[in-house]
């Protein structure tokens, strides 16, 4: 079963990647999601913690639009990982439906 909300283990696994420095482009891609994520709500920069002590939260399902620039990325882990990602591209307008944020994140990391 999955969670209806982002994790503080997946912010855990995020902030570690971010450390790593120059990442591999699909882990640079769920650090892009989950900042862009926190930025659509409002929360950029805040931690999950600081988010949820305010009665609010990141959802585990969600969609946005995604850069050009990461549109290979976004198509390849799609095909890697179609349980948990699904990215459609018309026109030249990227979307991604991530249908669990959490697994996406474990499976990467």
């Amino acid at each position: 079963m999955t969670a209806d909300r982002v994790t503080k283990a997946t912010e855990k696994r995020i902030r570690r990647m971010k450390k790593d420095g120059e990442l591999p482009r699909e882990k640079a891609l769920v650090v892009w999601m989950f900042e862009e994520m926190l930025c659509r709500m409002g929360w950029s920069g805040a931690s999950l913690r600081e988010i949820e002590s305010w009665g609010d939260h990141l959802p585990n399902e969600t969609e946005m639009h995604g850069a050009l620039w990461l549109e290979e990325v976004m198509w390849g882990l799609s095909l890697r990982y179609p349980e948990f990602l699904g990215y459609t591209n018309t026109h030249g307008m990227n979307v991604l439906h991530v249908r669990d944020f959490n697994a996406l994140v474990r499976a990467v990391a």
